[in-house]
């Protein structure tokens, strides 16, 4: 009866986490749909020069990045779909689902760690090089998320790895997604609170420069900004 009422609530946490994940990546898609266009559409009156420049960016880093974030969410997202509708459709068969929860190494629950592996390495990638562009290329400033990015790599390498050859037990495993975890945190609170200092500065130099082009300034650092912290 304990098992019953164990799996019961895994399947409450499934159903109610692919809710909440619908709801993120909705808002991503709606923040991605409206930054993507301003960054690759700037202000000319050319088609020629416009057409000219498409390329060049769409080749740039964050643009780069962000589509490949929003690939990574979208395909997250549609696993986690199948996986819910898998475990939901036995309630109306004659087998159980129990089985297909408890398995480490299914495609589907593979498939969703692979993708969240690659999503957090895209999205700090593109922190580390947003910090490193707002830093004036400075060195001590992106070396630390830079080595503490490579260990995070690893991390989340070997933790894919555990899962698809399942090996180890699951305490085992549990610890390595724990630290994997933990040092995507700090990266991303390293990087998030060096870029909001880096872009206060630059905000108050551009408010306070009298010239006709102090506030495209900010409405260009406000889009970049959300197009990395979406």
């Amino acid at each position: 009866m304990a098992d019953v009422t164990f799996y019961r609530q895994k399947l409450v946490v499934s159903v109610v986490s692919a809710g909440v994940e619908g709801v993120l990546s909705g808002m991503f898609i709606v923040l991605f749909s409206t930054t993507i266009p301003l960054l690759i559409n700037p202000p000319t009156t050319s088609r020629i020069a416009w057409r000219a420049g498409l390329l060049r960016r769409l080749g740039r880093p964050l643009v780069v990045g962000s589509i490949l974030l929003f690939l990574s969410i979208v395909a997250h997202w549609v696993c986690t779909l199948v996986r819910v509708i898998k475990i939901i459709s036995p309630l109306f068969e004659t087998f159980s689902a129990f089985p297909f929860m408890d398995n480490p190494s299914e495609p589907l629950g593979l498939a969703k760690i692979s993708l969240i592996a690659c999503t957090g390495s895209i999205a700090d990638a593109l922190l580390i090089w947003r910090l490193w562009i707002l830093s004036d290329c400075r060195k001590l400033v992106a070396l630390p998320p830079v080595i503490a990015y490579a260990l995070v790599c690893a991390s989340y390498t070997y933790t894919a790895l555990l899962f698809v050859r399942d090996e180890g037990d699951d305490q085992y495993r549990r610890d390595w997604v724990q630290l994997s975890a933990a040092a995507t945190i700090l990266v991303n609170l390293y990087c998030s609170f060096g870029l909001a200092c880096f872009l206060f500065r630059l905000q108050s130099h551009a408010l306070f420069r009298d010239n006709k082009y102090r506030f495209q300034r900010l409405l260009t650092l406000t889009i970049e900004s959300a197009a990395i912290w979406v």
